[in-house]
């Protein structure tokens, strides 16, 4: 029989994303580290107990407190618990117990908006550090009614539990067995409610379900079954429903209506028969996301070949902070798509809250707030498009790579592209690269083109009129409308432009976008450095 219908409910699944880049260890993770997460039911008083005695808060029968305490222990060579993100999910049957709220919560921990027979229990660290707890945490008890005779227990979610390192690479995580306990007889003893919840289980199935006789009118993941097994279903579908309605209905009529339609139904589901296209090979597209915005996909089942779109949204006054797509980091892009679809994904994002620009406090220590590209990284940097080279500094003068300016345009443009189809044409391009994502789009794009050679040159330190060319081709792509703006200003070195790169420097030179040093001068060879990156990245931003 199928699960109850409490059990089939979508979880409310939080972030399960880090920040920083893939493909690299934080110097604080731990390699050997495991975790193994357990429960302990205790009554009243805290002690260890599997029976409870119903209570409804009267005089006769009062309030029976059921508590739970998630426990996270860390094994491994150090004892040193830094974690980084952490999701538990606690389920139980909210037909006998009732969910009350969580005692003791761990700093840095936040209970998920419980739903039917399910309790999220997380924690994400923002900063990238991590932060340090006890090797055996104690995450929270949770605390709640027991309300009728019944056996029940508490369980910890295989399919959503999870810690990760500082990459959002899990790690080993045990989960203790689920933890039975007996309310009252321990023997469900049924009444009005679980016979009305019956009722309106089978006539969701009964009306989900398409009556044919061979179904060759049943498609996708439609079931159909014939009007015989329809008829049997809804036949005893009837005879409860008048017991239901019947204020003077028996204790044994109650009993023996719900033990048929428990019955019935289990009859039914194994009658249920799939529509025609449903056999096709199909992939699970998952959505996840934290506090701040909203990750949509065309389709939650995806058929083999196809290809599907993740959305992905911040709300007001948010920004993106980060994507992985199947645990692995893409940036902060506002989209990404399958393809062609060869198995399942899972999006994760995770959105930060824009902070005020005139709350913004400078981390970096090498930039002076009269800096002539202090506004850009400013700006660029609320917006979640540049960082600095490490907490406290930028590194305004460094050279760029091409591979990290292609980086900024693609998190700008907001893109992201993954599919089997989509070869990599480069092989000095790794797939393990934190820049990997963002040249894939770059060269489907055609904002960058490898070598002839096959190389596409990534820590190659990129010119500024490859960067000329490359903004160029970035505004024929994502700001159709951009034109080729006024006049062009006049370089005295425009004899040393290259022929290839000529036009899209006098391009970005009429648009305000790129203009001349010292002496006016282009300088189309010299090195394109971190602060220009960010005062084009703004101009950009305006277009």
């Amino acid at each position: 029989m199928k699960q109850p219908l409490f059990r089939r409910l979508p979880a409310l699944v939080l972030i399960l994303a880090l920040l920083g880049q893939a493909g690299a260890l934080a110097v604080q993770d731990d390699p050997d580290a495991s975790y193994s997460a357990s429960l302990t039911v205790l009554n009243a008083d805290g002690a260890p107990a599997s029976v409870f005695q119903p209570g409804n808060g009267s005089a006769d029968q009062p309030t029976s407190i059921v508590r739970v305490a998630c426990a996270l222990d860390k094994g491994g060579s150090s004892r040193e618990n830094r974690l980084y993100c952490v999701q538990l999910e606690i389920t139980y049957d909210p037909t006998c117990l009732r969910f009350e709220g969580t005692e003791g919560l761990a700093d840095g921990f936040v209970q998920g908006h419980p739903k039917a027979g399910r309790v999220i229990l997380a924690f994400l660290d923002y900063s990238g550090d991590g932060r340090v707890f006890p090797a055996d945490l104690a995450v929270a008890t949770l605390r709640f009614t027991a309300l009728r005779d019944a056996a029940a227990e508490f369980a910890l979610d295989r399919d959503t539990a999870l810690v990760t390192n500082a990459d959002a690479t899990a790690r080993p995580l045990a989960l203790s067995a689920p933890r039975p306990i007996a309310i009252g007889s321990g023997v469900e003893v049924a009444d009005k409610n679980t016979l009305r919840g019956l009722l309106s289980a089978a006539r969701q199935e009964a009306d989900g379900t398409l009556v044919s006789e061979k179904g060759a009118d049943a498609y996708n993941d439609q079931k159909w079954v014939t009007q015989a097994q329809m008829d049997a279903l809804r036949k005893v579908l009837d005879a409860a429903g008048l017991v239901y309605q019947d204020g003077a209905a028996l204790q044994a009529e109650i009993d023996e209506a719900c033990t048929g339609l428990r019955a019935a139904l289990e009859t039914f589901f194994t009658q249920q028969s799939p529509g025609l296209l449903s056999r096709a090979v199909t992939y699970r597209m998952t959505c996840r996301q934290s506090e701040g915005g909203t990750v949509t996909v065309s389709a939650a089942n995806a058929v083999r070949g196809s290809s599907q779109t993740f959305t992905i949204r911040p709300d007001e006054g948010w920004r993106i902070e980060d994507v992985l797509v199947n645990g692995r980091s893409v940036g902060p892009v506002r989209y990404y798509t399958v393809a062609d679809v060869r198995e399942s994904y899972t999006v994760s994002a995770i959105f930060a809250p824009k902070p005020d620009p005139e709350d913004w406090v400078n981390p970096f220590r090498d930039m002076a707030a009269d800096a002539w590209y202090f506004d850009a990284v400013r700006e660029c940097s609320i917006e979640g498009l540049i960082k600095g080279t490490s907490e406290s500094t930028f590194s305004p003068a460094q050279p760029l790579t091409r591979a990290a300016f292609l980086t900024l345009l693609c998190r700008l443009e907001g893109g992201g592209i993954q599919g089997q189809d989509t070869e990599n044409p480069c092989s000095d391009v790794s797939e393990d690269a934190w820049y990997y994502p963002a040249v894939l789009w770059g060269l489907r794009s055609q904002i960058a083109v490898g070598g002839g050679d096959g190389l596409f040159r990534p820590d190659a330190v990129i010119s500024r009129q490859e960067m000329a060319v490359m903004m160029a081709r970035y505004l024929d792509f994502a700001v159709p409308g951009a034109g080729s703006g006024g006049e062009a200003p006049k370089f005295p070195d425009e004899g040393a432009f290259a022929s290839w790169a000529r036009e899209s420097i006098l391009r970005c030179g009429a648009l305000g976008l790129l203009q001349g040093g010292d002496g006016g001068n282009f300088l189309p060879d010299a090195s394109a450095t971190r602060g220009e990156a960010a005062v084009v990245l703004q101009r950009l931003l305006h277009l």
